[in-house]
Order: C-alpha cells, then structure tokens, then sequence
C-alpha cells in the first residue's frame, strides 16, 4: 500500500551508472571448433564460404538429396511454389530437377529470385528498374 508521504515526494528516476573506464575485450573468439565436422553446419555438409558454390557436385547421385526422401520432398515443394509464383520458371526448374537430379541450391535460389522478382513487380519497382537497364 502506497503511503501519502510516498505521493509526496518526488519518484526519482532510474539510477545512472558510472561509465566503464576501460573497453572490453574485442579479441577474435576462439575458431577451432568451427572446422570439426560434428558441430554446426558442417555435419550436414553445408559450407558458408565464397568456394562453397565450386565445391558442389555436379553429378547428381553425389548429391545429399538423391537419396533423403525428405531432401527430395524439401525440393519438390519449393519447386511447387516457383510453380505458383511463375508457371514458366517453376515448369522450367521442374524439368530441370527430374532431368538433372534434384538440386536443393539451384530450387532455393531460382524461389529466392522469383519471390524477389514477384514483389518488385507488386510493389511497381520493376518498371523503374527496367528502364535503368
């Protein structure tokens, strides 16, 4: 219960601290641990590096996805959705994936700049940027 001598006096707001006199530490953290292949992304044998695109298979039976059932419905499902937002890309990369095996980067990136391109269309951006060409 709040006191009338409490209504009274003035609240006093939050307390300031005292700015640190020294910065802290901005050394690199420790990085070994990210080349072990049983920690982070490199256990599924997903690289984020600028070679990573050279090191992809091209053969399609070396792919992760030829054989996971799951990889496989992951990248049949984006390509239902290319589908959706533009019949002839996403029937192209349809042909594309059951000709040349399924390619997981190749159907996330053709989404990615489908959907990019979808919106700037939406949002009356392409014209403009049309005319820059």
């Amino acid at each position: 219960m709040v006191q009338a001598e409490q209504l009274l006096t003035p609240m006093s707001g939050p307390k300031r601290r005292k700015p640190a006199r020294r910065l802290p530490s901005l050394a690199p953290a420790d990085r070994k641990h990210e080349d072990a292949p049983e920690t982070g992304l490199a256990r599924f044998g997903i690289r984020l590096s600028q070679g990573a695109i050279q090191d992809e298979p091209t053969d399609f039976r070396e792919r992760a996805e030829s054989y996971d059932m799951v990889a496989r419905l992951t990248v049949y499902t984006l390509n239902a959705t290319v589908l959706v937002l533009a019949f002839p890309v996403g029937f192209g990369l349809l042909i594309f994936n059951i000709l040349g095996g399924e390619n997981l980067r190749t159907t996330a990136h053709t989404l990615a700049l489908t959907g990019l391109g979808t919106a700037l269309g939406a949002a009356g951006v392409m014209a403009d940027l049309l005319g820059l060409i």
